[in-house]
């Protein structure tokens, strides 16, 4: 680990260039506009639903938009941590991760419920499981790995045996949950 975006060597590479070169990649602008903002913010507790259970555009689009920012805080923050050997913001990711891998699977963030959000969940998941997998005790990375097996086996599941991904290959949700999510997952999981 890590492995998505970037293995081990590539990012001890990266991080002697940054050190070099701040503005490396554009590091800088990333660091500053990407990564430090998430240190501050105040980011969602498991969403609550749709009131009653009856879709609302409103609270799809929020809760979305507040699951999209949680998956930029949980990668952002674990690759900036990791980058600049900064433990606090370290510590903030991984916070947030294990809050995160605490929520209900087969809860209003299950594929079944809207998958879209499931799919910002399962991809949290990974990228913080994957970056920040030395940080995390044993017991961490059990209950970590869990949650995300079990998400991914839920998004895998139903583009494999309900929409039948292999007879429908343009579905374009469940085309998208492989690349978006699936892939991520397996590669973050490799060897558990």
């Amino acid at each position: 680990h890590p492995r998505l975006w970037l293995t081990s060597d590539r990012l001890a590479k990266l991080k002697a260039a940054i050190k070099a070169d701040p503005d490396h990649c554009s590091w800088s602008t990333f660091y500053e506009k990407s990564v430090l903002p998430w240190m501050e913010r105040d980011l969602t507790q498991e969403p609550a639903g749709y009131p009653d259970h009856k879709r609302t555009a409103l609270v799809w689009r929020q809760t979305y938009i507040d699951l999209q920012e949680l998956w930029y805080a949980i990668r952002h923050l674990s690759i900036g941590g990791k980058v600049t050997d900064n433990a606090d913001m370290t510590a903030r990711a991984k916070d947030l991760l294990l809050e995160v891998a605490t929520w209900n699977p087969a809860g209003v963030t299950s594929r079944a419920y809207t998958d879209e959000w499931a799919y910002r969940v399962c991809n949290a998941l990974a990228w913080g499981y994957d970056w920040l997998y030395d940080d995390l005790s044993p017991e961490e990375q059990k209950t970590v790995r869990a949650s995300l097996l079990e998400r991914t086996r839920d998004i895998a599941e139903h583009a494999i045996l309900n929409a039948k991904i292999h007879l429908f290959p343009y579905d374009s949700h469940a085309v998208r949950s492989v690349s978006l999510c699936i892939v991520p997952a397996c590669i973050a999981l490799l060897g558990d």
